[in-house]
């Protein structure tokens, strides 16, 4: 079964196919290709894990466990305009 997703969800994905670990994506795409079922991809703004010490950049945002998360995670939007 194939979980329903929407824009703003955060969900565990594999930056690269060889990549080991999931990591927290927000899904930006918007909600009608969200809920199309032929739709194979969606746009994500990829997360990694927020190491003590590291501050955000400008271009990051930092989401957490009120987000869903067990760890700070950095979220780059660096190509999303």
């Amino acid at each position: 079964m194939i979980p329903e997703l929407h824009q703003w969800d955060v969900v565990k994905v594999r930056i690269n196919p060889e990549d080991r670990d999931e990591h927290p994506a927000v899904i930006i795409s918007p909600e009608e290709l969200c809920g199309e079922i032929k739709k194979t991809k969606l746009n994500v703004l990829y997360g990694t894990t927020q190491r003590p010490g590291d501050a955000p950049r400008a271009h990051e945002v930092v989401l957490n466990g009120a987000d869903g998360l067990e760890h700070s995670t950095l979220v780059g939007c660096a190509y999303f305009y």
